[in-house]
């Protein structure tokens, strides 16, 4: 609601007489259609999604959802009624959204005529604007709402009673009608309740505003300037303060309760004050009583109030100067009442603060395990900090939450494990990749540099068969029993005494593992006969009592032979082959209780939460009840506590959230959903839709090859990169020069898999790639090098002339053949030709036909020479 821009106020309007406010700026052209990907109003959130469809989430009492019905929804709700959208602005009862024709629709609460249709009846739907026509921009505040047309005209419609449509009636107007003071040259304007800003040369205001802002201001209807404003680059308010940018810093004016002002104290202001700490920004956005901008990094920092947890910080105190929010890297953000929204750089949305009408756009967290419908048959599941990965039956996988993975649509895993800030897979080619972050090594590819794009290890071996993600270091199985570890060893945790390794070793001692699993500090392995071996951090004796110190591979001593380890931060979880679970080494969160009762046929640790699957398919958590991963437990308990009606197979424990499969591979999980680690079917859709990529063209060398795209979506730009591979399961690499639709297939080409990749791009974002299918070239079908001959010489009886082949494909044999004007010359068939009497008056030419075994041959044609003469 707050980030409603109109920009570029162009033209004049007739003023009342008397009370006339110019503002003058150089004439501009016209106005295109606005882009405003997202806006959160006062219960609801809108975005623009996929195929730039609109979905909208929150309170629906008016039908500001959209979606047709009055039924409020914690789940994005498709916009019906308008397609193919530029820019959405969000009030507090109603919403409103021009599409790529310039149109203009509005929908929900119409009881002060804000919709603009003439009347005051409501609509559930998306509504067309029909008396309004070539909208470039919209913003809906509280009952009221404002267009720019792309000749620069401002229509405003809905109440007045604050003279928010720049007339002292203070009647309401259902119809869009042009505003009676004239604003020219305004390049954005900011509405929050009842009161607007616009931005030309300087800002002024009018409408609902306190004496805080103008003291002496009794005329609320007429656009008052802001002192000090020149040089503003953008501007916005919130409940009862304003903020503004500049080109290096950004200052607010107003009341200063919450410390919204951002200025270290607060001490309201009628002038501008400068924020503390903040530069060039991005972008700006003001709520109730807080703001936030993105900076040129793409990082969020917020200041003001933030008893909702509004500046993403747990909630609390109020900030009165910038803080960092954490929050993920940024393109766009806009705010709410108390609650803010950011367009991230992945093109997710996340919102952040109040989340009481389901304005969120997703549940923040449930007790309740939830299905997770969008993979119809999951073969494994890996739960990290807020991360879920799983591996479908096609050995496809899908991941959700924050570490997400740039994956080529072919790509096939046999096994996956997500840490905190980083994760590895196994291919069906036995290879692991890793992604995420890379701080300490953990991506195994001997740097430190993090990847989105899943990287191999640096080892030579390709036949591993499951991997381990820890807190910053990881590990491998091989087929054959070795074990290799790589990233952070600070507490010995790769088996060795060294410092941290970028690049897998093999552990010393290891020969016949079967399993590995990794905590935060401390790595485990069963062997082949059922026994354990651990290394690493020992503080907590989570290896064996006899010392805290760092430990080399040790031998775990066990009653019965081991059946699963599993790894919390500082903890150890046994299952053994009588089917007993035993937990040992940190409990400060009852995560390692002496007993535990029950029988259990599966067992993960992750963090300080266990959970394990009893013989009878019942499930069990215990240690750690924060976040609902104990179910409807909320205290930290060492007694199993069973998650109510819930049946499973397997169970993936993670820092925050815990996923469990059922014998029928449904996936189910409960707990934190504060990134939508829970489900991929929370929280808005993808930003873009989904791409086909083929290649198109003759696989052969010399041939040109295309993309051929199906679905790209209107507003997006497309990039390419082609990539080859030696074989067909191998690593592909990307052809740096190749970056066109086409591609010209070379010599070094041949037996060899191309591929190409395809993004889209559109709001300052970049999707994901989607890649052809990998095709393998062919020896050249065709004879590739096939140049015009000349011919030189005087076209004169007695004189010679000489044929020059060019340069044809090395191993083509030649032959030539003159001609005299249509006709072959009988024998004529070397490079030289001595002109005869019959030629007199004729023209000559020569033909070269190259034939080179196994391909067709080929015929080229000189140009003809002058008439011959005497």
């Amino acid at each position: 609601m707050r980030k409603q821009s109109i920009a570029t106020f162009l033209g004049s309007l007739a003023l009342l007489i008397g009370q006339m406010v110019f503002i003058s700026s150089p004439a501009q052209a016209l106005l295109s259609v606005s882009v405003n990907p997202l806006s959160a109003g006062t219960s609801s959130t809108c975005a623009i999604r996929a195929s730039d469809d609109l979905y909208c989430v929150g309170s629906n009492t008016f039908g500001q959802l959209g979606n047709g019905s009055l039924v409020s929804n914690t789940e994005p709700q498709k916009v019906i009624g308008i397609s193919r959208v530029s820019s959405v602005s969000v009030g507090a009862t109603s919403a409103c959204a021009i599409n790529q024709s310039s149109e203009l629709y509005c929908w929900g609460d119409n009881s002060s005529g804000q919709l603009g249709i003439g009347t005051t009846e409501s609509k559930s739907a998306a509504t067309l604007v029909s008396s309004l026509q070539n909208v470039s921009q919209v913003a809906v505040g509280d009952n009221f709402a404002c267009a720019l047309t792309n000749n620069g005209t401002v229509y405003c419609w809905g109440a007045n009673d604050f003279g928010q449509l720049t007339t002292d009636t203070k009647l309401m107007v259902s119809s869009p009608t042009a505003v009676a003071q004239s604003v020219t040259g305004v390049t954005s304007v900011s509405v929050f309740g009842k009161k607007i800003c616009a931005l030309s040369t300087d800002v002024y205001c009018w409408g609902d505003f306190d004496s805080y802002i103008f003291p002496t201001e009794t005329r609320n209807w007429v656009p008052t300037k802001l002192a000090g404003s020149a040089s503003a680059t953008s501007v916005e308010l919130g409940s009862n303060f304003g903020c503004i940018t500049f080109a290096s810093s950004v200052s607010c004016w107003g009341n200063n309760d919450h410390g919204q002002l951002g200025n270290g104290t607060k001490t309201q202001s009628a002038a501008l004050v400068t924020v503390t700490g903040i530069g060039a920004v991005k972008d700006l956005a003001v709520g109730n009583h807080f703001a936030c901008v993105i900076d040129l990094n793409q990082d969020t920092f917020c200041w003001g109030e933030n008893q909702a947890g509004q500046l993403v910080v747990a909630a609390g105190a109020d900030q009165v100067t910038r803080v960092p929010t954490g929050a993920p890297k940024s393109v766009a953000l806009d705010a709410g009442l108390n609650n803010f929204c950011l367009l991230k750089v992945d093109g997710a949305v996340g919102c952040y603060g109040d989340a009481s009408s389901g304005q969120s756009g997703y549940l923040t967290s449930s007790q309740v395990p939830v299905m997770n419908s969008s993979i119809v048959s999951v073969a494994k599941v890996s739960t990290g900090l807020n991360t879920t990965c799983a591996i479908d039956s096609l050995g496809l996988l899908n991941c959700w939450g924050v570490v997400l993975p740039e994956l080529s649509k072919d790509a096939k895993f046999t096994d996956v494990s997500v840490s905190n800030t980083s994760a590895c897979a196994v291919t069906i080619a036995k290879k692991v990749m890793c992604w995420g972050s890379n701080s300490s090594g953990q991506l195994g590819n001997n740097s430190n540099r993090a990847s989105a794009i899943p990287v191999p290890i640096d080892n030579s071996t390709s036949n591993f068969v499951s991997v381990a993600s820890g807190n910053r270091h990881a590990c491998a199985l091989s087929e054959d029993g070795l074990t290799y570890c790589w990233g952070d060893n600070s507490h010995q945790q790769l088996g060795f005494v060294g410092d941290a390794s970028k690049s897998p070793k093999a552990v010393p001692g290891i020969g016949t593992a079967v399993s590995v699993a990794v905590g935060d500090y401390h790595s485990c392995v069963l062997l082949a006969n059922g026994t354990v071996t651990c290394w690493g951090d020992n503080a907590k004796k989570q290896i064996n009592t006899s010392s805290p110190s760092m430990l080399a591979p040790t031998s775990l001593v066990t009653v019965n032979l081991v059946s699963k380890v599993s790894l919390g931060a500082n903890n150890t979880c046994l299952l053994d082959s009588t089917k007993n679970l035993r937990c040992f080494g940190d409990n400060a969160k009852k995560q390692s209780p002496v007993s535990i009762t029950g029988t259990f046929s599966d067992v993960s640790a992750q963090g300080n939460t266990v959970c394990a699957v009893r013989t009878d398919e019942t499930v069990a958590c215990f240690g750690a009840a924060d976040s609902g991963k104990l179910g409807i437990v909320s205290v930290d308990t060492g007694t199993p506590a069973t998650i109510a009606g819930l049946t499973a197979a397997k169970v993936s424990v993670g820092t925050s959230h815990v996923c469990s499969l059922d014998g029928s591979a449904k996936l189910k999980c409960w707990g934190s959903n504060t990134f939508g680690q829970l489900t991929s079917s929370f929280g808005f859709p993808a930003a873009f839709a989904a791409l086909a990529v083929s290649i198109q063209g003759p696989r052969s060398v010399g041939e040109l090859l295309s993309a051929n795209i199906t679905g790209p979506e209107y507003s997006t730009t497309l990039s390419y990169a082609w990539k080859r591979s030696s074989t067909l399961d191998g690593y592909p690499f990307y052809l740096p020069s190749e970056t066109g639709q086409n591609y010209l297939v070379a010599g070094s080409d041949q037996s060899k898999f191309l591929a190409v990749e395809v993004k889209q791009s559109k709001w300052g974002l970049i999707s994901v790639g989607y890649v052809s299918d990998f095709t393998q070239v062919g020896a050249p079908i065709r004879l590739l090098m096939t140049p015009v001959p000349t011919v030189s010489g005087i076209a004169k009886i007695g004189k010679r002339l000489i044929a020059a082949s060019g340069r044809w494909d090395s191993g083509a044999t030649l032959s030539y053949q003159w001609f005299r004007g249509k006709t072959a010359i009988k024998g004529a068939n070397k490079i030289l030709y001595q002109i005869v009497a019959a030629d007199v008056g004729k023209q000559i030419y020569v033909t070269v036909k190259g034939l080179k075994p196994g391909l067709p041959s080929i015929t080229t044609k000189s140009e003809k020479t002058k008439k011959v003469v005497r």
